[in-house]
């Protein structure tokens, strides 16, 4: 730890007057929280919802923020309209992904696709992933990274595809995070709402803007 933040802590800990004898228990404390990760506040509207109307609002509010939507009745249906989405927004047949033993089973040379695992993404177009979860209320998608799909490929390439099962919709955040495996934290964990986009050049939406212009969340089951 840099001598700078022992300083900032320093201070808060004189700020809150904590001293060395309490640190102990302090830590107990905290430890115990950790370990019973406690379900936050969860909003009313949640309570009557299944997953039929969990879907329907996360497609309504993905639809919002600019996000393309395809639904099938299982993951092996995803390829042809995941390769005709490639075609209508004049992208290659080229699919780059992490490693994901579910996508490498995935026979897209049936569709003249190819499926290449990489972990050089530079000047490639089209990453295809699978979500955590997704997330009603704001139509958001979670990721995690691990060995088999990087965090590079949520932004790098111009053409995200994200495969979202179903039944891992949740209603809202505190919900979703219950995926993640808190005792093995991932590297990295990405919520994303739409494409890319940023509204500070006259003021005027711009799609693309700091990573993927065109997001498809494939959704399956």
């Amino acid at each position: 730890m840099s001598v700078r933040r022992d300083i900032h802590f320093d201070t808060i800990r004189r700020a809150l007057n904590i001293d060395e004898d309490s640190h102990d228990e302090r830590r107990k404390i905290a430890k115990a929280r950790i370990a019973q990760n406690p379900v936050h506040i969860i909003p009313s509207w949640v309570n009557d919802k299944n997953i039929n109307d969990l879907s329907h609002i996360f497609i309504e509010r993905a639809k919002m923020v600019q996000t393309d939507i395809v639904e099938v009745a299982q993951l092996n249906d995803a390829l042809a309209p995941i390769c005709a989405y490639l075609n209508d927004k004049d992208y290659p047949l080229e699919l780059w992904y992490g490693g994901d033993k579910t996508i490498n089973q995935l026979h897209f040379k049936d569709y003249e696709c190819e499926l290449t695992a990489s972990q050089d993404l530079t000047g490639k177009k089209s990453y295809i992933t699978r979500a955590l979860a997704g997330i009603a209320e704001t139509g958001t998608i979670l990721l995690q990274s691990n060995e088999n799909d990087w965090t590079t490929g949520n932004f790098l390439p111009e053409c995200h595809i994200v495969l979202l099962e179903r039944s891992t919709i949740y209603s809202t955040y505190e919900q979703a995070w219950q995926r993640v495996d808190m005792k093995k934290l991932p590297r990295a964990v990405n919520l994303i709402t739409g494409p890319s986009r940023t509204g500070d050049i006259a003021q005027k939406l711009e799609l693309g803007a700091h990573g993927p212009i065109n997001l498809l969340v494939v959704i399956y089951g």
